[in-house]
This record gives structure tokens, sequence and C-alpha cells, in this order.
């Protein structure tokens, strides 16, 4: 029980750092550590703000670290797009 307790824990880093190496990727080293710093930051910062306003906040902790890295992959898959014209 405790392993996928600790695999379910930092199953999330491993998308956050494939979307830092697409942003590297697409546009750039600097687009890449944006991307970690960012989201760490974004995840760090509503996770604090979900502890201290929500009486149990655990449950809301693993749904945020996601939120977080699917936005951080959409945003890429946009950013990366194009527009060709005809």
């Amino acid at each position: 029980m405790s392993d996928s307790v600790r695999q379910d824990h930092y199953a999330h880093w491993f998308f956050l750092i494939g979307a830092a190496g697409y942003g590297w990727q697409l546009h750039g080293i600097w687009i890449g550590l944006a991307v970690l710093v960012v989201v760490y930051a974004g995840i760090a910062i509503s996770n604090l703000v979900l502890m201290t306003k929500v009486s149990d906040p655990f449950k809301f902790l693993r749904i945020n670290r996601w939120a977080w890295v699917i936005a951080a992959w959409i945003v890429l898959f946009i950013s990366g797009a194009e527009v060709v014209a005809i």
C-alpha cells in the first residue's frame, strides 16, 4: 500500500518534466525552465491556499497537482500549433 502511495505522490513529476522537455524542444531552454519554475510555484502556492482555506484539503491536493500539469500541457500544445492558410 505504501508503494502505491509514493508512486502516486510523485507521478505528476514525470509529466511535469516531460512538459518542460517539450517546451524546451518547441521554444528553447528558457521556456523549458520557465515551465518547471512556474508550474512548481503554482502548485506550491495553490497548495498553501488549499491548506489554509479548505477544512479537508488533502483530497484536493492531488487534483491540484494534476490540474497544473494538465494546464501546462494544454498551453504547450496550443503554443506549438500553427495556423496554415491555404
